[in-house]
């Protein structure tokens, strides 16, 4: 009886045993999409054991997940994508444990990296009209070789490895990579990081607000280049390239340029022009060479800036020749700036002031009387604001030598109008303007046309005396030579 029980509950053991071997197979994930099936994961951790297909029109999404391939590394599994097949990985991690398993983009297929990573694989391929699209995604893995149809990254990172690209397009932006290697056909890189980068492109390639190592260059029609730094850079094709600097080297370092290659390089120029108040005025900017040749001219804004990349080189294959010697000046109306002489061998910061009052369009406006006065005499300022209101706050701003500042502030009458009245008291230029401070909106010029104020010294006392000596000698001649004369007139009276 003991032996029969003995023997029941052995075949009970190896029942559940066999059991929950079957349940375990059982629930084995294996993702094999076909003939237009659908798929999502979504916030699930897996590993699986076998390759991830995806195929004829079928659609897969892996969002907030964590997907392993292999268990411990011991064979290698791949993510095949095929025959515009879809994969999308959203916020989540695709790991492989075996550095030989692949991604492959083929037949049409597309891939898109929504802030997520890949790891642990060995390549990543696009071919055959296939699209591959990163957004803010890490893919650390060796090597990616895309030349399918197109390739857009924006916020990637591949911090070590090498990026192929031979697609009719490619938009990199906001890119950090290691080594990028391109043969494409239209090309924007943009805020791109990389230690070596060799870009080639049958149409035009074009490269803004970089950071790169070692760089060459190429394209069939326009090479543009610009806000860009490189520790070395060569033109294999003519360019241009527009505050592109060279971090080993002097004053923006050299560009090279391949035999029979030209490259125009460009500075760029910043004109700031003011009146005596130091407001902005919207005056004629006016390059000229070193000849005194018209190279360029253009309008400052509302603000008085001017801003525009000047030629500065022209470099090629044998020679580097300099062009950036001009002179800058601003005109508004009749009144002309001095002549600034700048060398354009990197960015520069042009300050223009008139030294005359100029007639700004204002909404507020402002007479100074009188012009010219002693220390301490009275200066009457007056005016009126636009709106023709009362109640407006108006401030007047006095600025004399030595850094001495008058501050007034008035209230509009009716009309809109406001008067006031200062005591200068240091000699020397002073500079008076006002502002309407709860004027219109900042669309509009508030500060009205600036004035110039001459204060003269008041003379020492003994000066005073002096000048007034002979006026004084010419009083007491006449108040004798009077009195003489009632004298004598009362004396002949008595007689």
């Amino acid at each position: 009886m003991r032996g029969l029980v003995k023997a029941v509950a052995a075949i009970t053991v190896l029942l559940a045993t066999l059991h929950l071997i079957q349940s375990t197979y059982s629930a084995e994930v294996e993702l094999f999409l076909d003939d237009e099936k659908e798929m999502t994961i979504s916030g699930r951790s897996l590993i699986l054991t076998s390759d991830i297909v995806v195929k004829n029109k079928s659609r897969l999404l892996i969002a907030n997940s964590h997907i392993q391939l292999s268990v411990r590394g011991e064979r290698g599994y791949n993510l095949l994508i095929l025959d515009s097949g879809r994969v999308m990985l959203s916020s989540s991690t695709l790991q492989s444990l075996f550095n030989a398993s692949t991604i492959e983009a083929s037949g049409a297929a597309n891939m898109t990296v929504l802030n997520s990573t890949i790891t642990g694989f060995n390549i990543l391929t696009s071919r055959d009209n296939s699209t591959l699209h990163i957004y803010d995604s890490k893919i650390l893995i060796p090597y990616v070789n895309c030349s399918g149809r197109s390739v857009s990254v924006t916020g990637g990172s591949m911090p070590k490895g090498e990026l192929r690209i031979n697609t009719p397009t490619v938009r990199l932006e906001r890119f950090k990579g290691d080594r990028i290697m391109m043969d494409v056909g239209n090309s924007t890189l943009r805020n791109v990081q990389a230690n070596q980068l060799a870009a080639k492109s049958t149409g035009p390639l074009k490269l803004n607000s970089s950071r790169v190592g070692n760089c060459t260059v190429e394209s069939n029609m326009s090479v543009v280049m610009a806000d860009s730094t490189f520790d070395w850079l060569k033109f294999f094709s003519p360019g241009v390239a527009v505050n592109i600097s060279i971090s080993k080297g002097r004053a923006g370092g050299p560009i090279y340029a391949d035999t029979n290659v030209t490259v125009q390089r460009y500075w760029y120029l910043k004109v700031n022009v003011t009146d005596l108040a130091g407001s902005g005025v919207p005056a004629k900017i006016i390059v000229e060479d070193y000849f005194g040749k018209t190279v360029t001219t253009g309008e400052a804004d509302a603000r008085g800036l001017y801003f525009k990349p000047i030629l500065a080189e022209v470099v090629n294959g044998s020679k580097t020749v300099f062009l950036g010697n001009y002179r800058v000046r601003a005109e508004y109306f009749n009144y002309t700036t001095r002549t600034v002489p700048i060398v354009l061998d990197g960015n520069k910061n042009v300050e223009l002031r008139f030294i005359e009052s100029v007639p700004l369009e204002s909404a507020t406006k402002l007479t100074v009387s009188p012009r010219i006065v002693r220390v301490g005499d009275p200066v009457k300022v007056s005016g009126w604001v636009d709106s023709k209101r009362s109640g407006e706050h108006v401030e007047v701003i006095i600025l004399g030598p030595n850094n001495s500042r008058i501050d007034r502030v008035y209230r509009t009458i009716e009309g809109g109008f406001f008067e006031g009245e200062f005591k200068p008291t240091v000699e020397g230029r002073w500079i008076v303007y006002a502002d309407w401070i709860s004027g219109p909106p900042q669309t509009s010029n508030t500060r009205s046309r600036a004035y110039t104020v001459l204060v003269e010294p008041r003379p020492p006392l003994i000066i005073l005396l002096i000048r007034a000596l002979p006026i004084v000698v010419v009083v007491i001649g006449i108040c004798v030579a009077a009195s003489f004369l009632l004298l004598s007139r009362f004396r002949e009276s008595k007689t």
